[in-house]
């Protein structure tokens, strides 16, 4: 039992933990198979609105806030290893939070700004760059090739190599994303988001090409 509200949970990679964010500045592992509490994580500065677990009691969870000036940090959890480290600062609240090819991962922030973090050993950031678009949101390929789309009232298709995020084509969306994944399977790749009216919509991605374009909607 957390008091308040629950912002996110992740699963662990083998499907056997849930790490768990809570609007009173907590993170939570569960374990499944036991079912309880494998430990809790108290202290953050401010509400936790994202997570990621990588497995092994090691979580990754994004600071949120209502303050737009105030300072939110992407930390590094690791309970095997019994230590926390800051993996990145921003100002105003991190918008989400995703694993970013099989040993990264990636975060926007409320200011517009979008980071990557490498996975390969201990937690660190790699890049970072501004997008110029408030409250972006993302959702990244989980695979080997290192694409993704960042969105709010436009969708952004990018690519990471050498160093170097690349900024490729755009569309322009009817109604503003909350929430979207990136789903693959073994015709094709699509992006699908969830708008603020409660329409559930679909774009196509063609990552040959390194590119986007709108599909139907569908909704529910």
């Amino acid at each position: 039992l957390f008091d308040g509200r629950i912002n996110d949970i992740a699963f662990s990679p083998d499907g056997k933990f849930i790490a768990v964010a809570g609007t009173n500045k907590v993170v939570g592992e569960v374990d499944l198979t036991a079912g309880k509490l494998s430990f809790v994580e108290r202290g953050f500065h401010s509400s936790v609105g994202n997570l990621l677990h990588l497995g092994s009691h090691s979580i990754l969870a994004a600071e949120r806030t209502n303050s737009p000036e105030k300072l939110c940090r992407v930390i590094s959890i690791n309970k095997e290893k019994q230590g926390n480290e800051i993996v990145s600062i921003l100002t105003g609240s991190v918008t989400s939070l995703v694993k970013f090819g099989e040993t990264g991962a990636a975060y926007t922030g409320r200011n517009g700004a979008l980071g990557l973090i490498s996975l390969k050993g201990k937690p660190r950031e790699v890049k970072a760059i501004k997008v110029g678009n408030d409250y972006p949101r993302l959702a990244a390929e989980n695979s080997n090739a290192m694409h993704g789309v960042f969105f709010n009232k436009d969708a952004r298709y990018f690519t990471y190599g050498k160093d170097q995020i690349r900024l490729h084509n755009s569309v322009r969306l009817e109604s503003v994303a909350k929430r979207a994944t990136w789903v693959t399977t073994k015709k094709s790749e699509k992006i699908v988001y969830l708008t603020h009216s409660g329409v559930i919509k679909v774009l196509h991605v063609d990552s040959k090409n390194q590119s986007i374009s709108r599909g139907r909607a569908q909704t529910s």
